[in-house]
């Protein structure tokens, strides 16, 4: 049987998780950039519901990605 596709890893000094695949950095990077939108409008005045939908979109987005691929 093959191994499970680990894209995250715990860090090695410290605490929390770290990208070791580089679709582990696209999940991270994805999130930001979400998650930076998501403030942009809500800052900017644009849209409070659009930009909270957008940060939490991104937020469960990240949880889920590195909850799924995480290897211990």
């Amino acid at each position: 049987m093959s191994k499970p596709l680990r894209w995250f890893a715990p860090k090695r000094i410290g605490w929390g998780i770290r990208p070791i695949h580089p679709m582990g950095y696209v999940v991270l990077v994805v999130s930001i950039v979400g998650f930076a939108s998501g403030l942009n409008l809500i800052l900017l005045g644009s849209s409070l519901f659009h930009g909270s939908i957008l940060i939490l979109f991104s937020i469960v987005f990240f949880a889920f990605a590195s909850y799924l691929t995480l290897g211990k």
